[in-house]
């Protein structure tokens, strides 16, 4: 893809997601964000409706709106886009609180070592604190992915110590070294990592009907029941993050503490810290 088409394609996706989420653009809009004139802008606009449809132009507005037809070919239409959309162009400034994926400061270097240890297919050594060992202890790990468990990031290994694959935290890594000339244990084998559960989520039963109703509403259930494929090695990470209660009977649920409940506990428990 030549660098002309691969800016078509960014403003493409851009203007797919503002006539999604704001119910229409027009040129000036895209000019703004990209700093094309008006003329260059509409090119776009042009060029889109002619290879796929889905948009047409509204003259009492003066902008292109979704037709019946519409659908994204260049972003998956998500609000998450949307919204790293508006923050990378300072759009709507003040309107949305753009909040840091985590207000936990990560450890760039680190970062940076161990993705190019992953990219590289290399081992490293490292000195990990742990709760163990909180002055940290000799490890050596062979990373293969890089997972955000909703507030600290974590690097997916194969760990030499335990011959297992496991997290670690990187902000607990306080010394780091590349391996030359060792074999690279690959991710291939990680089940946890490579196979997803289902986790099936429901309303806290020990909530009144109307309090249920809520819930699901605002969690988006269907039928009552929200499901969830999260890899099996994240499941912990995503029950956190949700503050999702995990019991095996209706008698153990603590109320509106919790207001929603793993309804299949006894098939993610294997998942969970400890159980593994």
């Amino acid at each position: 893809m030549s660098h002309h088409d691969y800016r078509r394609e960014t403003r493409h996706q851009a203007l797919e997601l503002l006539i999604r989420w704001e119910g229409g653009c027009n040129a000036t809009t895209l000019g703004e964000l990209f700093s094309l004139d008006r003329t260059n802008a509409g090119r776009d606009f042009r060029d889109y409706r002619a290879r796929f449809g889905g948009i047409e132009y509204d003259a009492s507005r003066r902008q292109y709106r979704a037709s019946c037809s519409f659908r994204c070919h260049f972003s998956d239409g998500s609000l998450d886009e949307y919204v790293a959309l508006c923050a990378r162009h300072k759009r709507h400034d003040g309107i949305f609180d753009f909040a840091t994926a985590s207000p936990i400061p990560v450890r760039e270097p680190v970062i940076q070592d161990v993705v190019a240890a992953i990219l590289n297919r290399v081992p490293i050594d490292i000195t990990y604190r742990s709760w163990n060992h909180p002055a940290g202890i000799e490890r050596r790990i062979h990373p293969h992915a890089i997972a955000f468990s909703g507030l600290r990031w974590h690097a997916r290994a194969f760990d030499k110590r335990t011959q297992s694959y496991r997290d670690f935290n990187l902000n607990r890594i306080i010394a780091l070294d590349t391996v030359r000339g060792v074999a690279y244990v690959s991710g291939d084998k990680d089940l946890y990592w490579n196979t997803r559960a289902t986790i099936k989520l429901i309303a806290n039963p020990k909530l009144s009907t109307e309090e249920k109703t809520m819930v699901e509403a605002e969690y988006g259930m269907t039928n009552g029941v929200l499901l969830i494929r999260p890899r099996q090695s994240m499941c912990h990470y995503v029950l956190q993050s949700l503050n999702a209660e995990i019991v095996d009977n209706e008698a153990a649920c603590s109320g509106r503490a919790r207001p929603i409940v793993v309804a299949n506990a006894k098939d993610i428990r294997p998942f969970l810290f400890g159980n593994s």
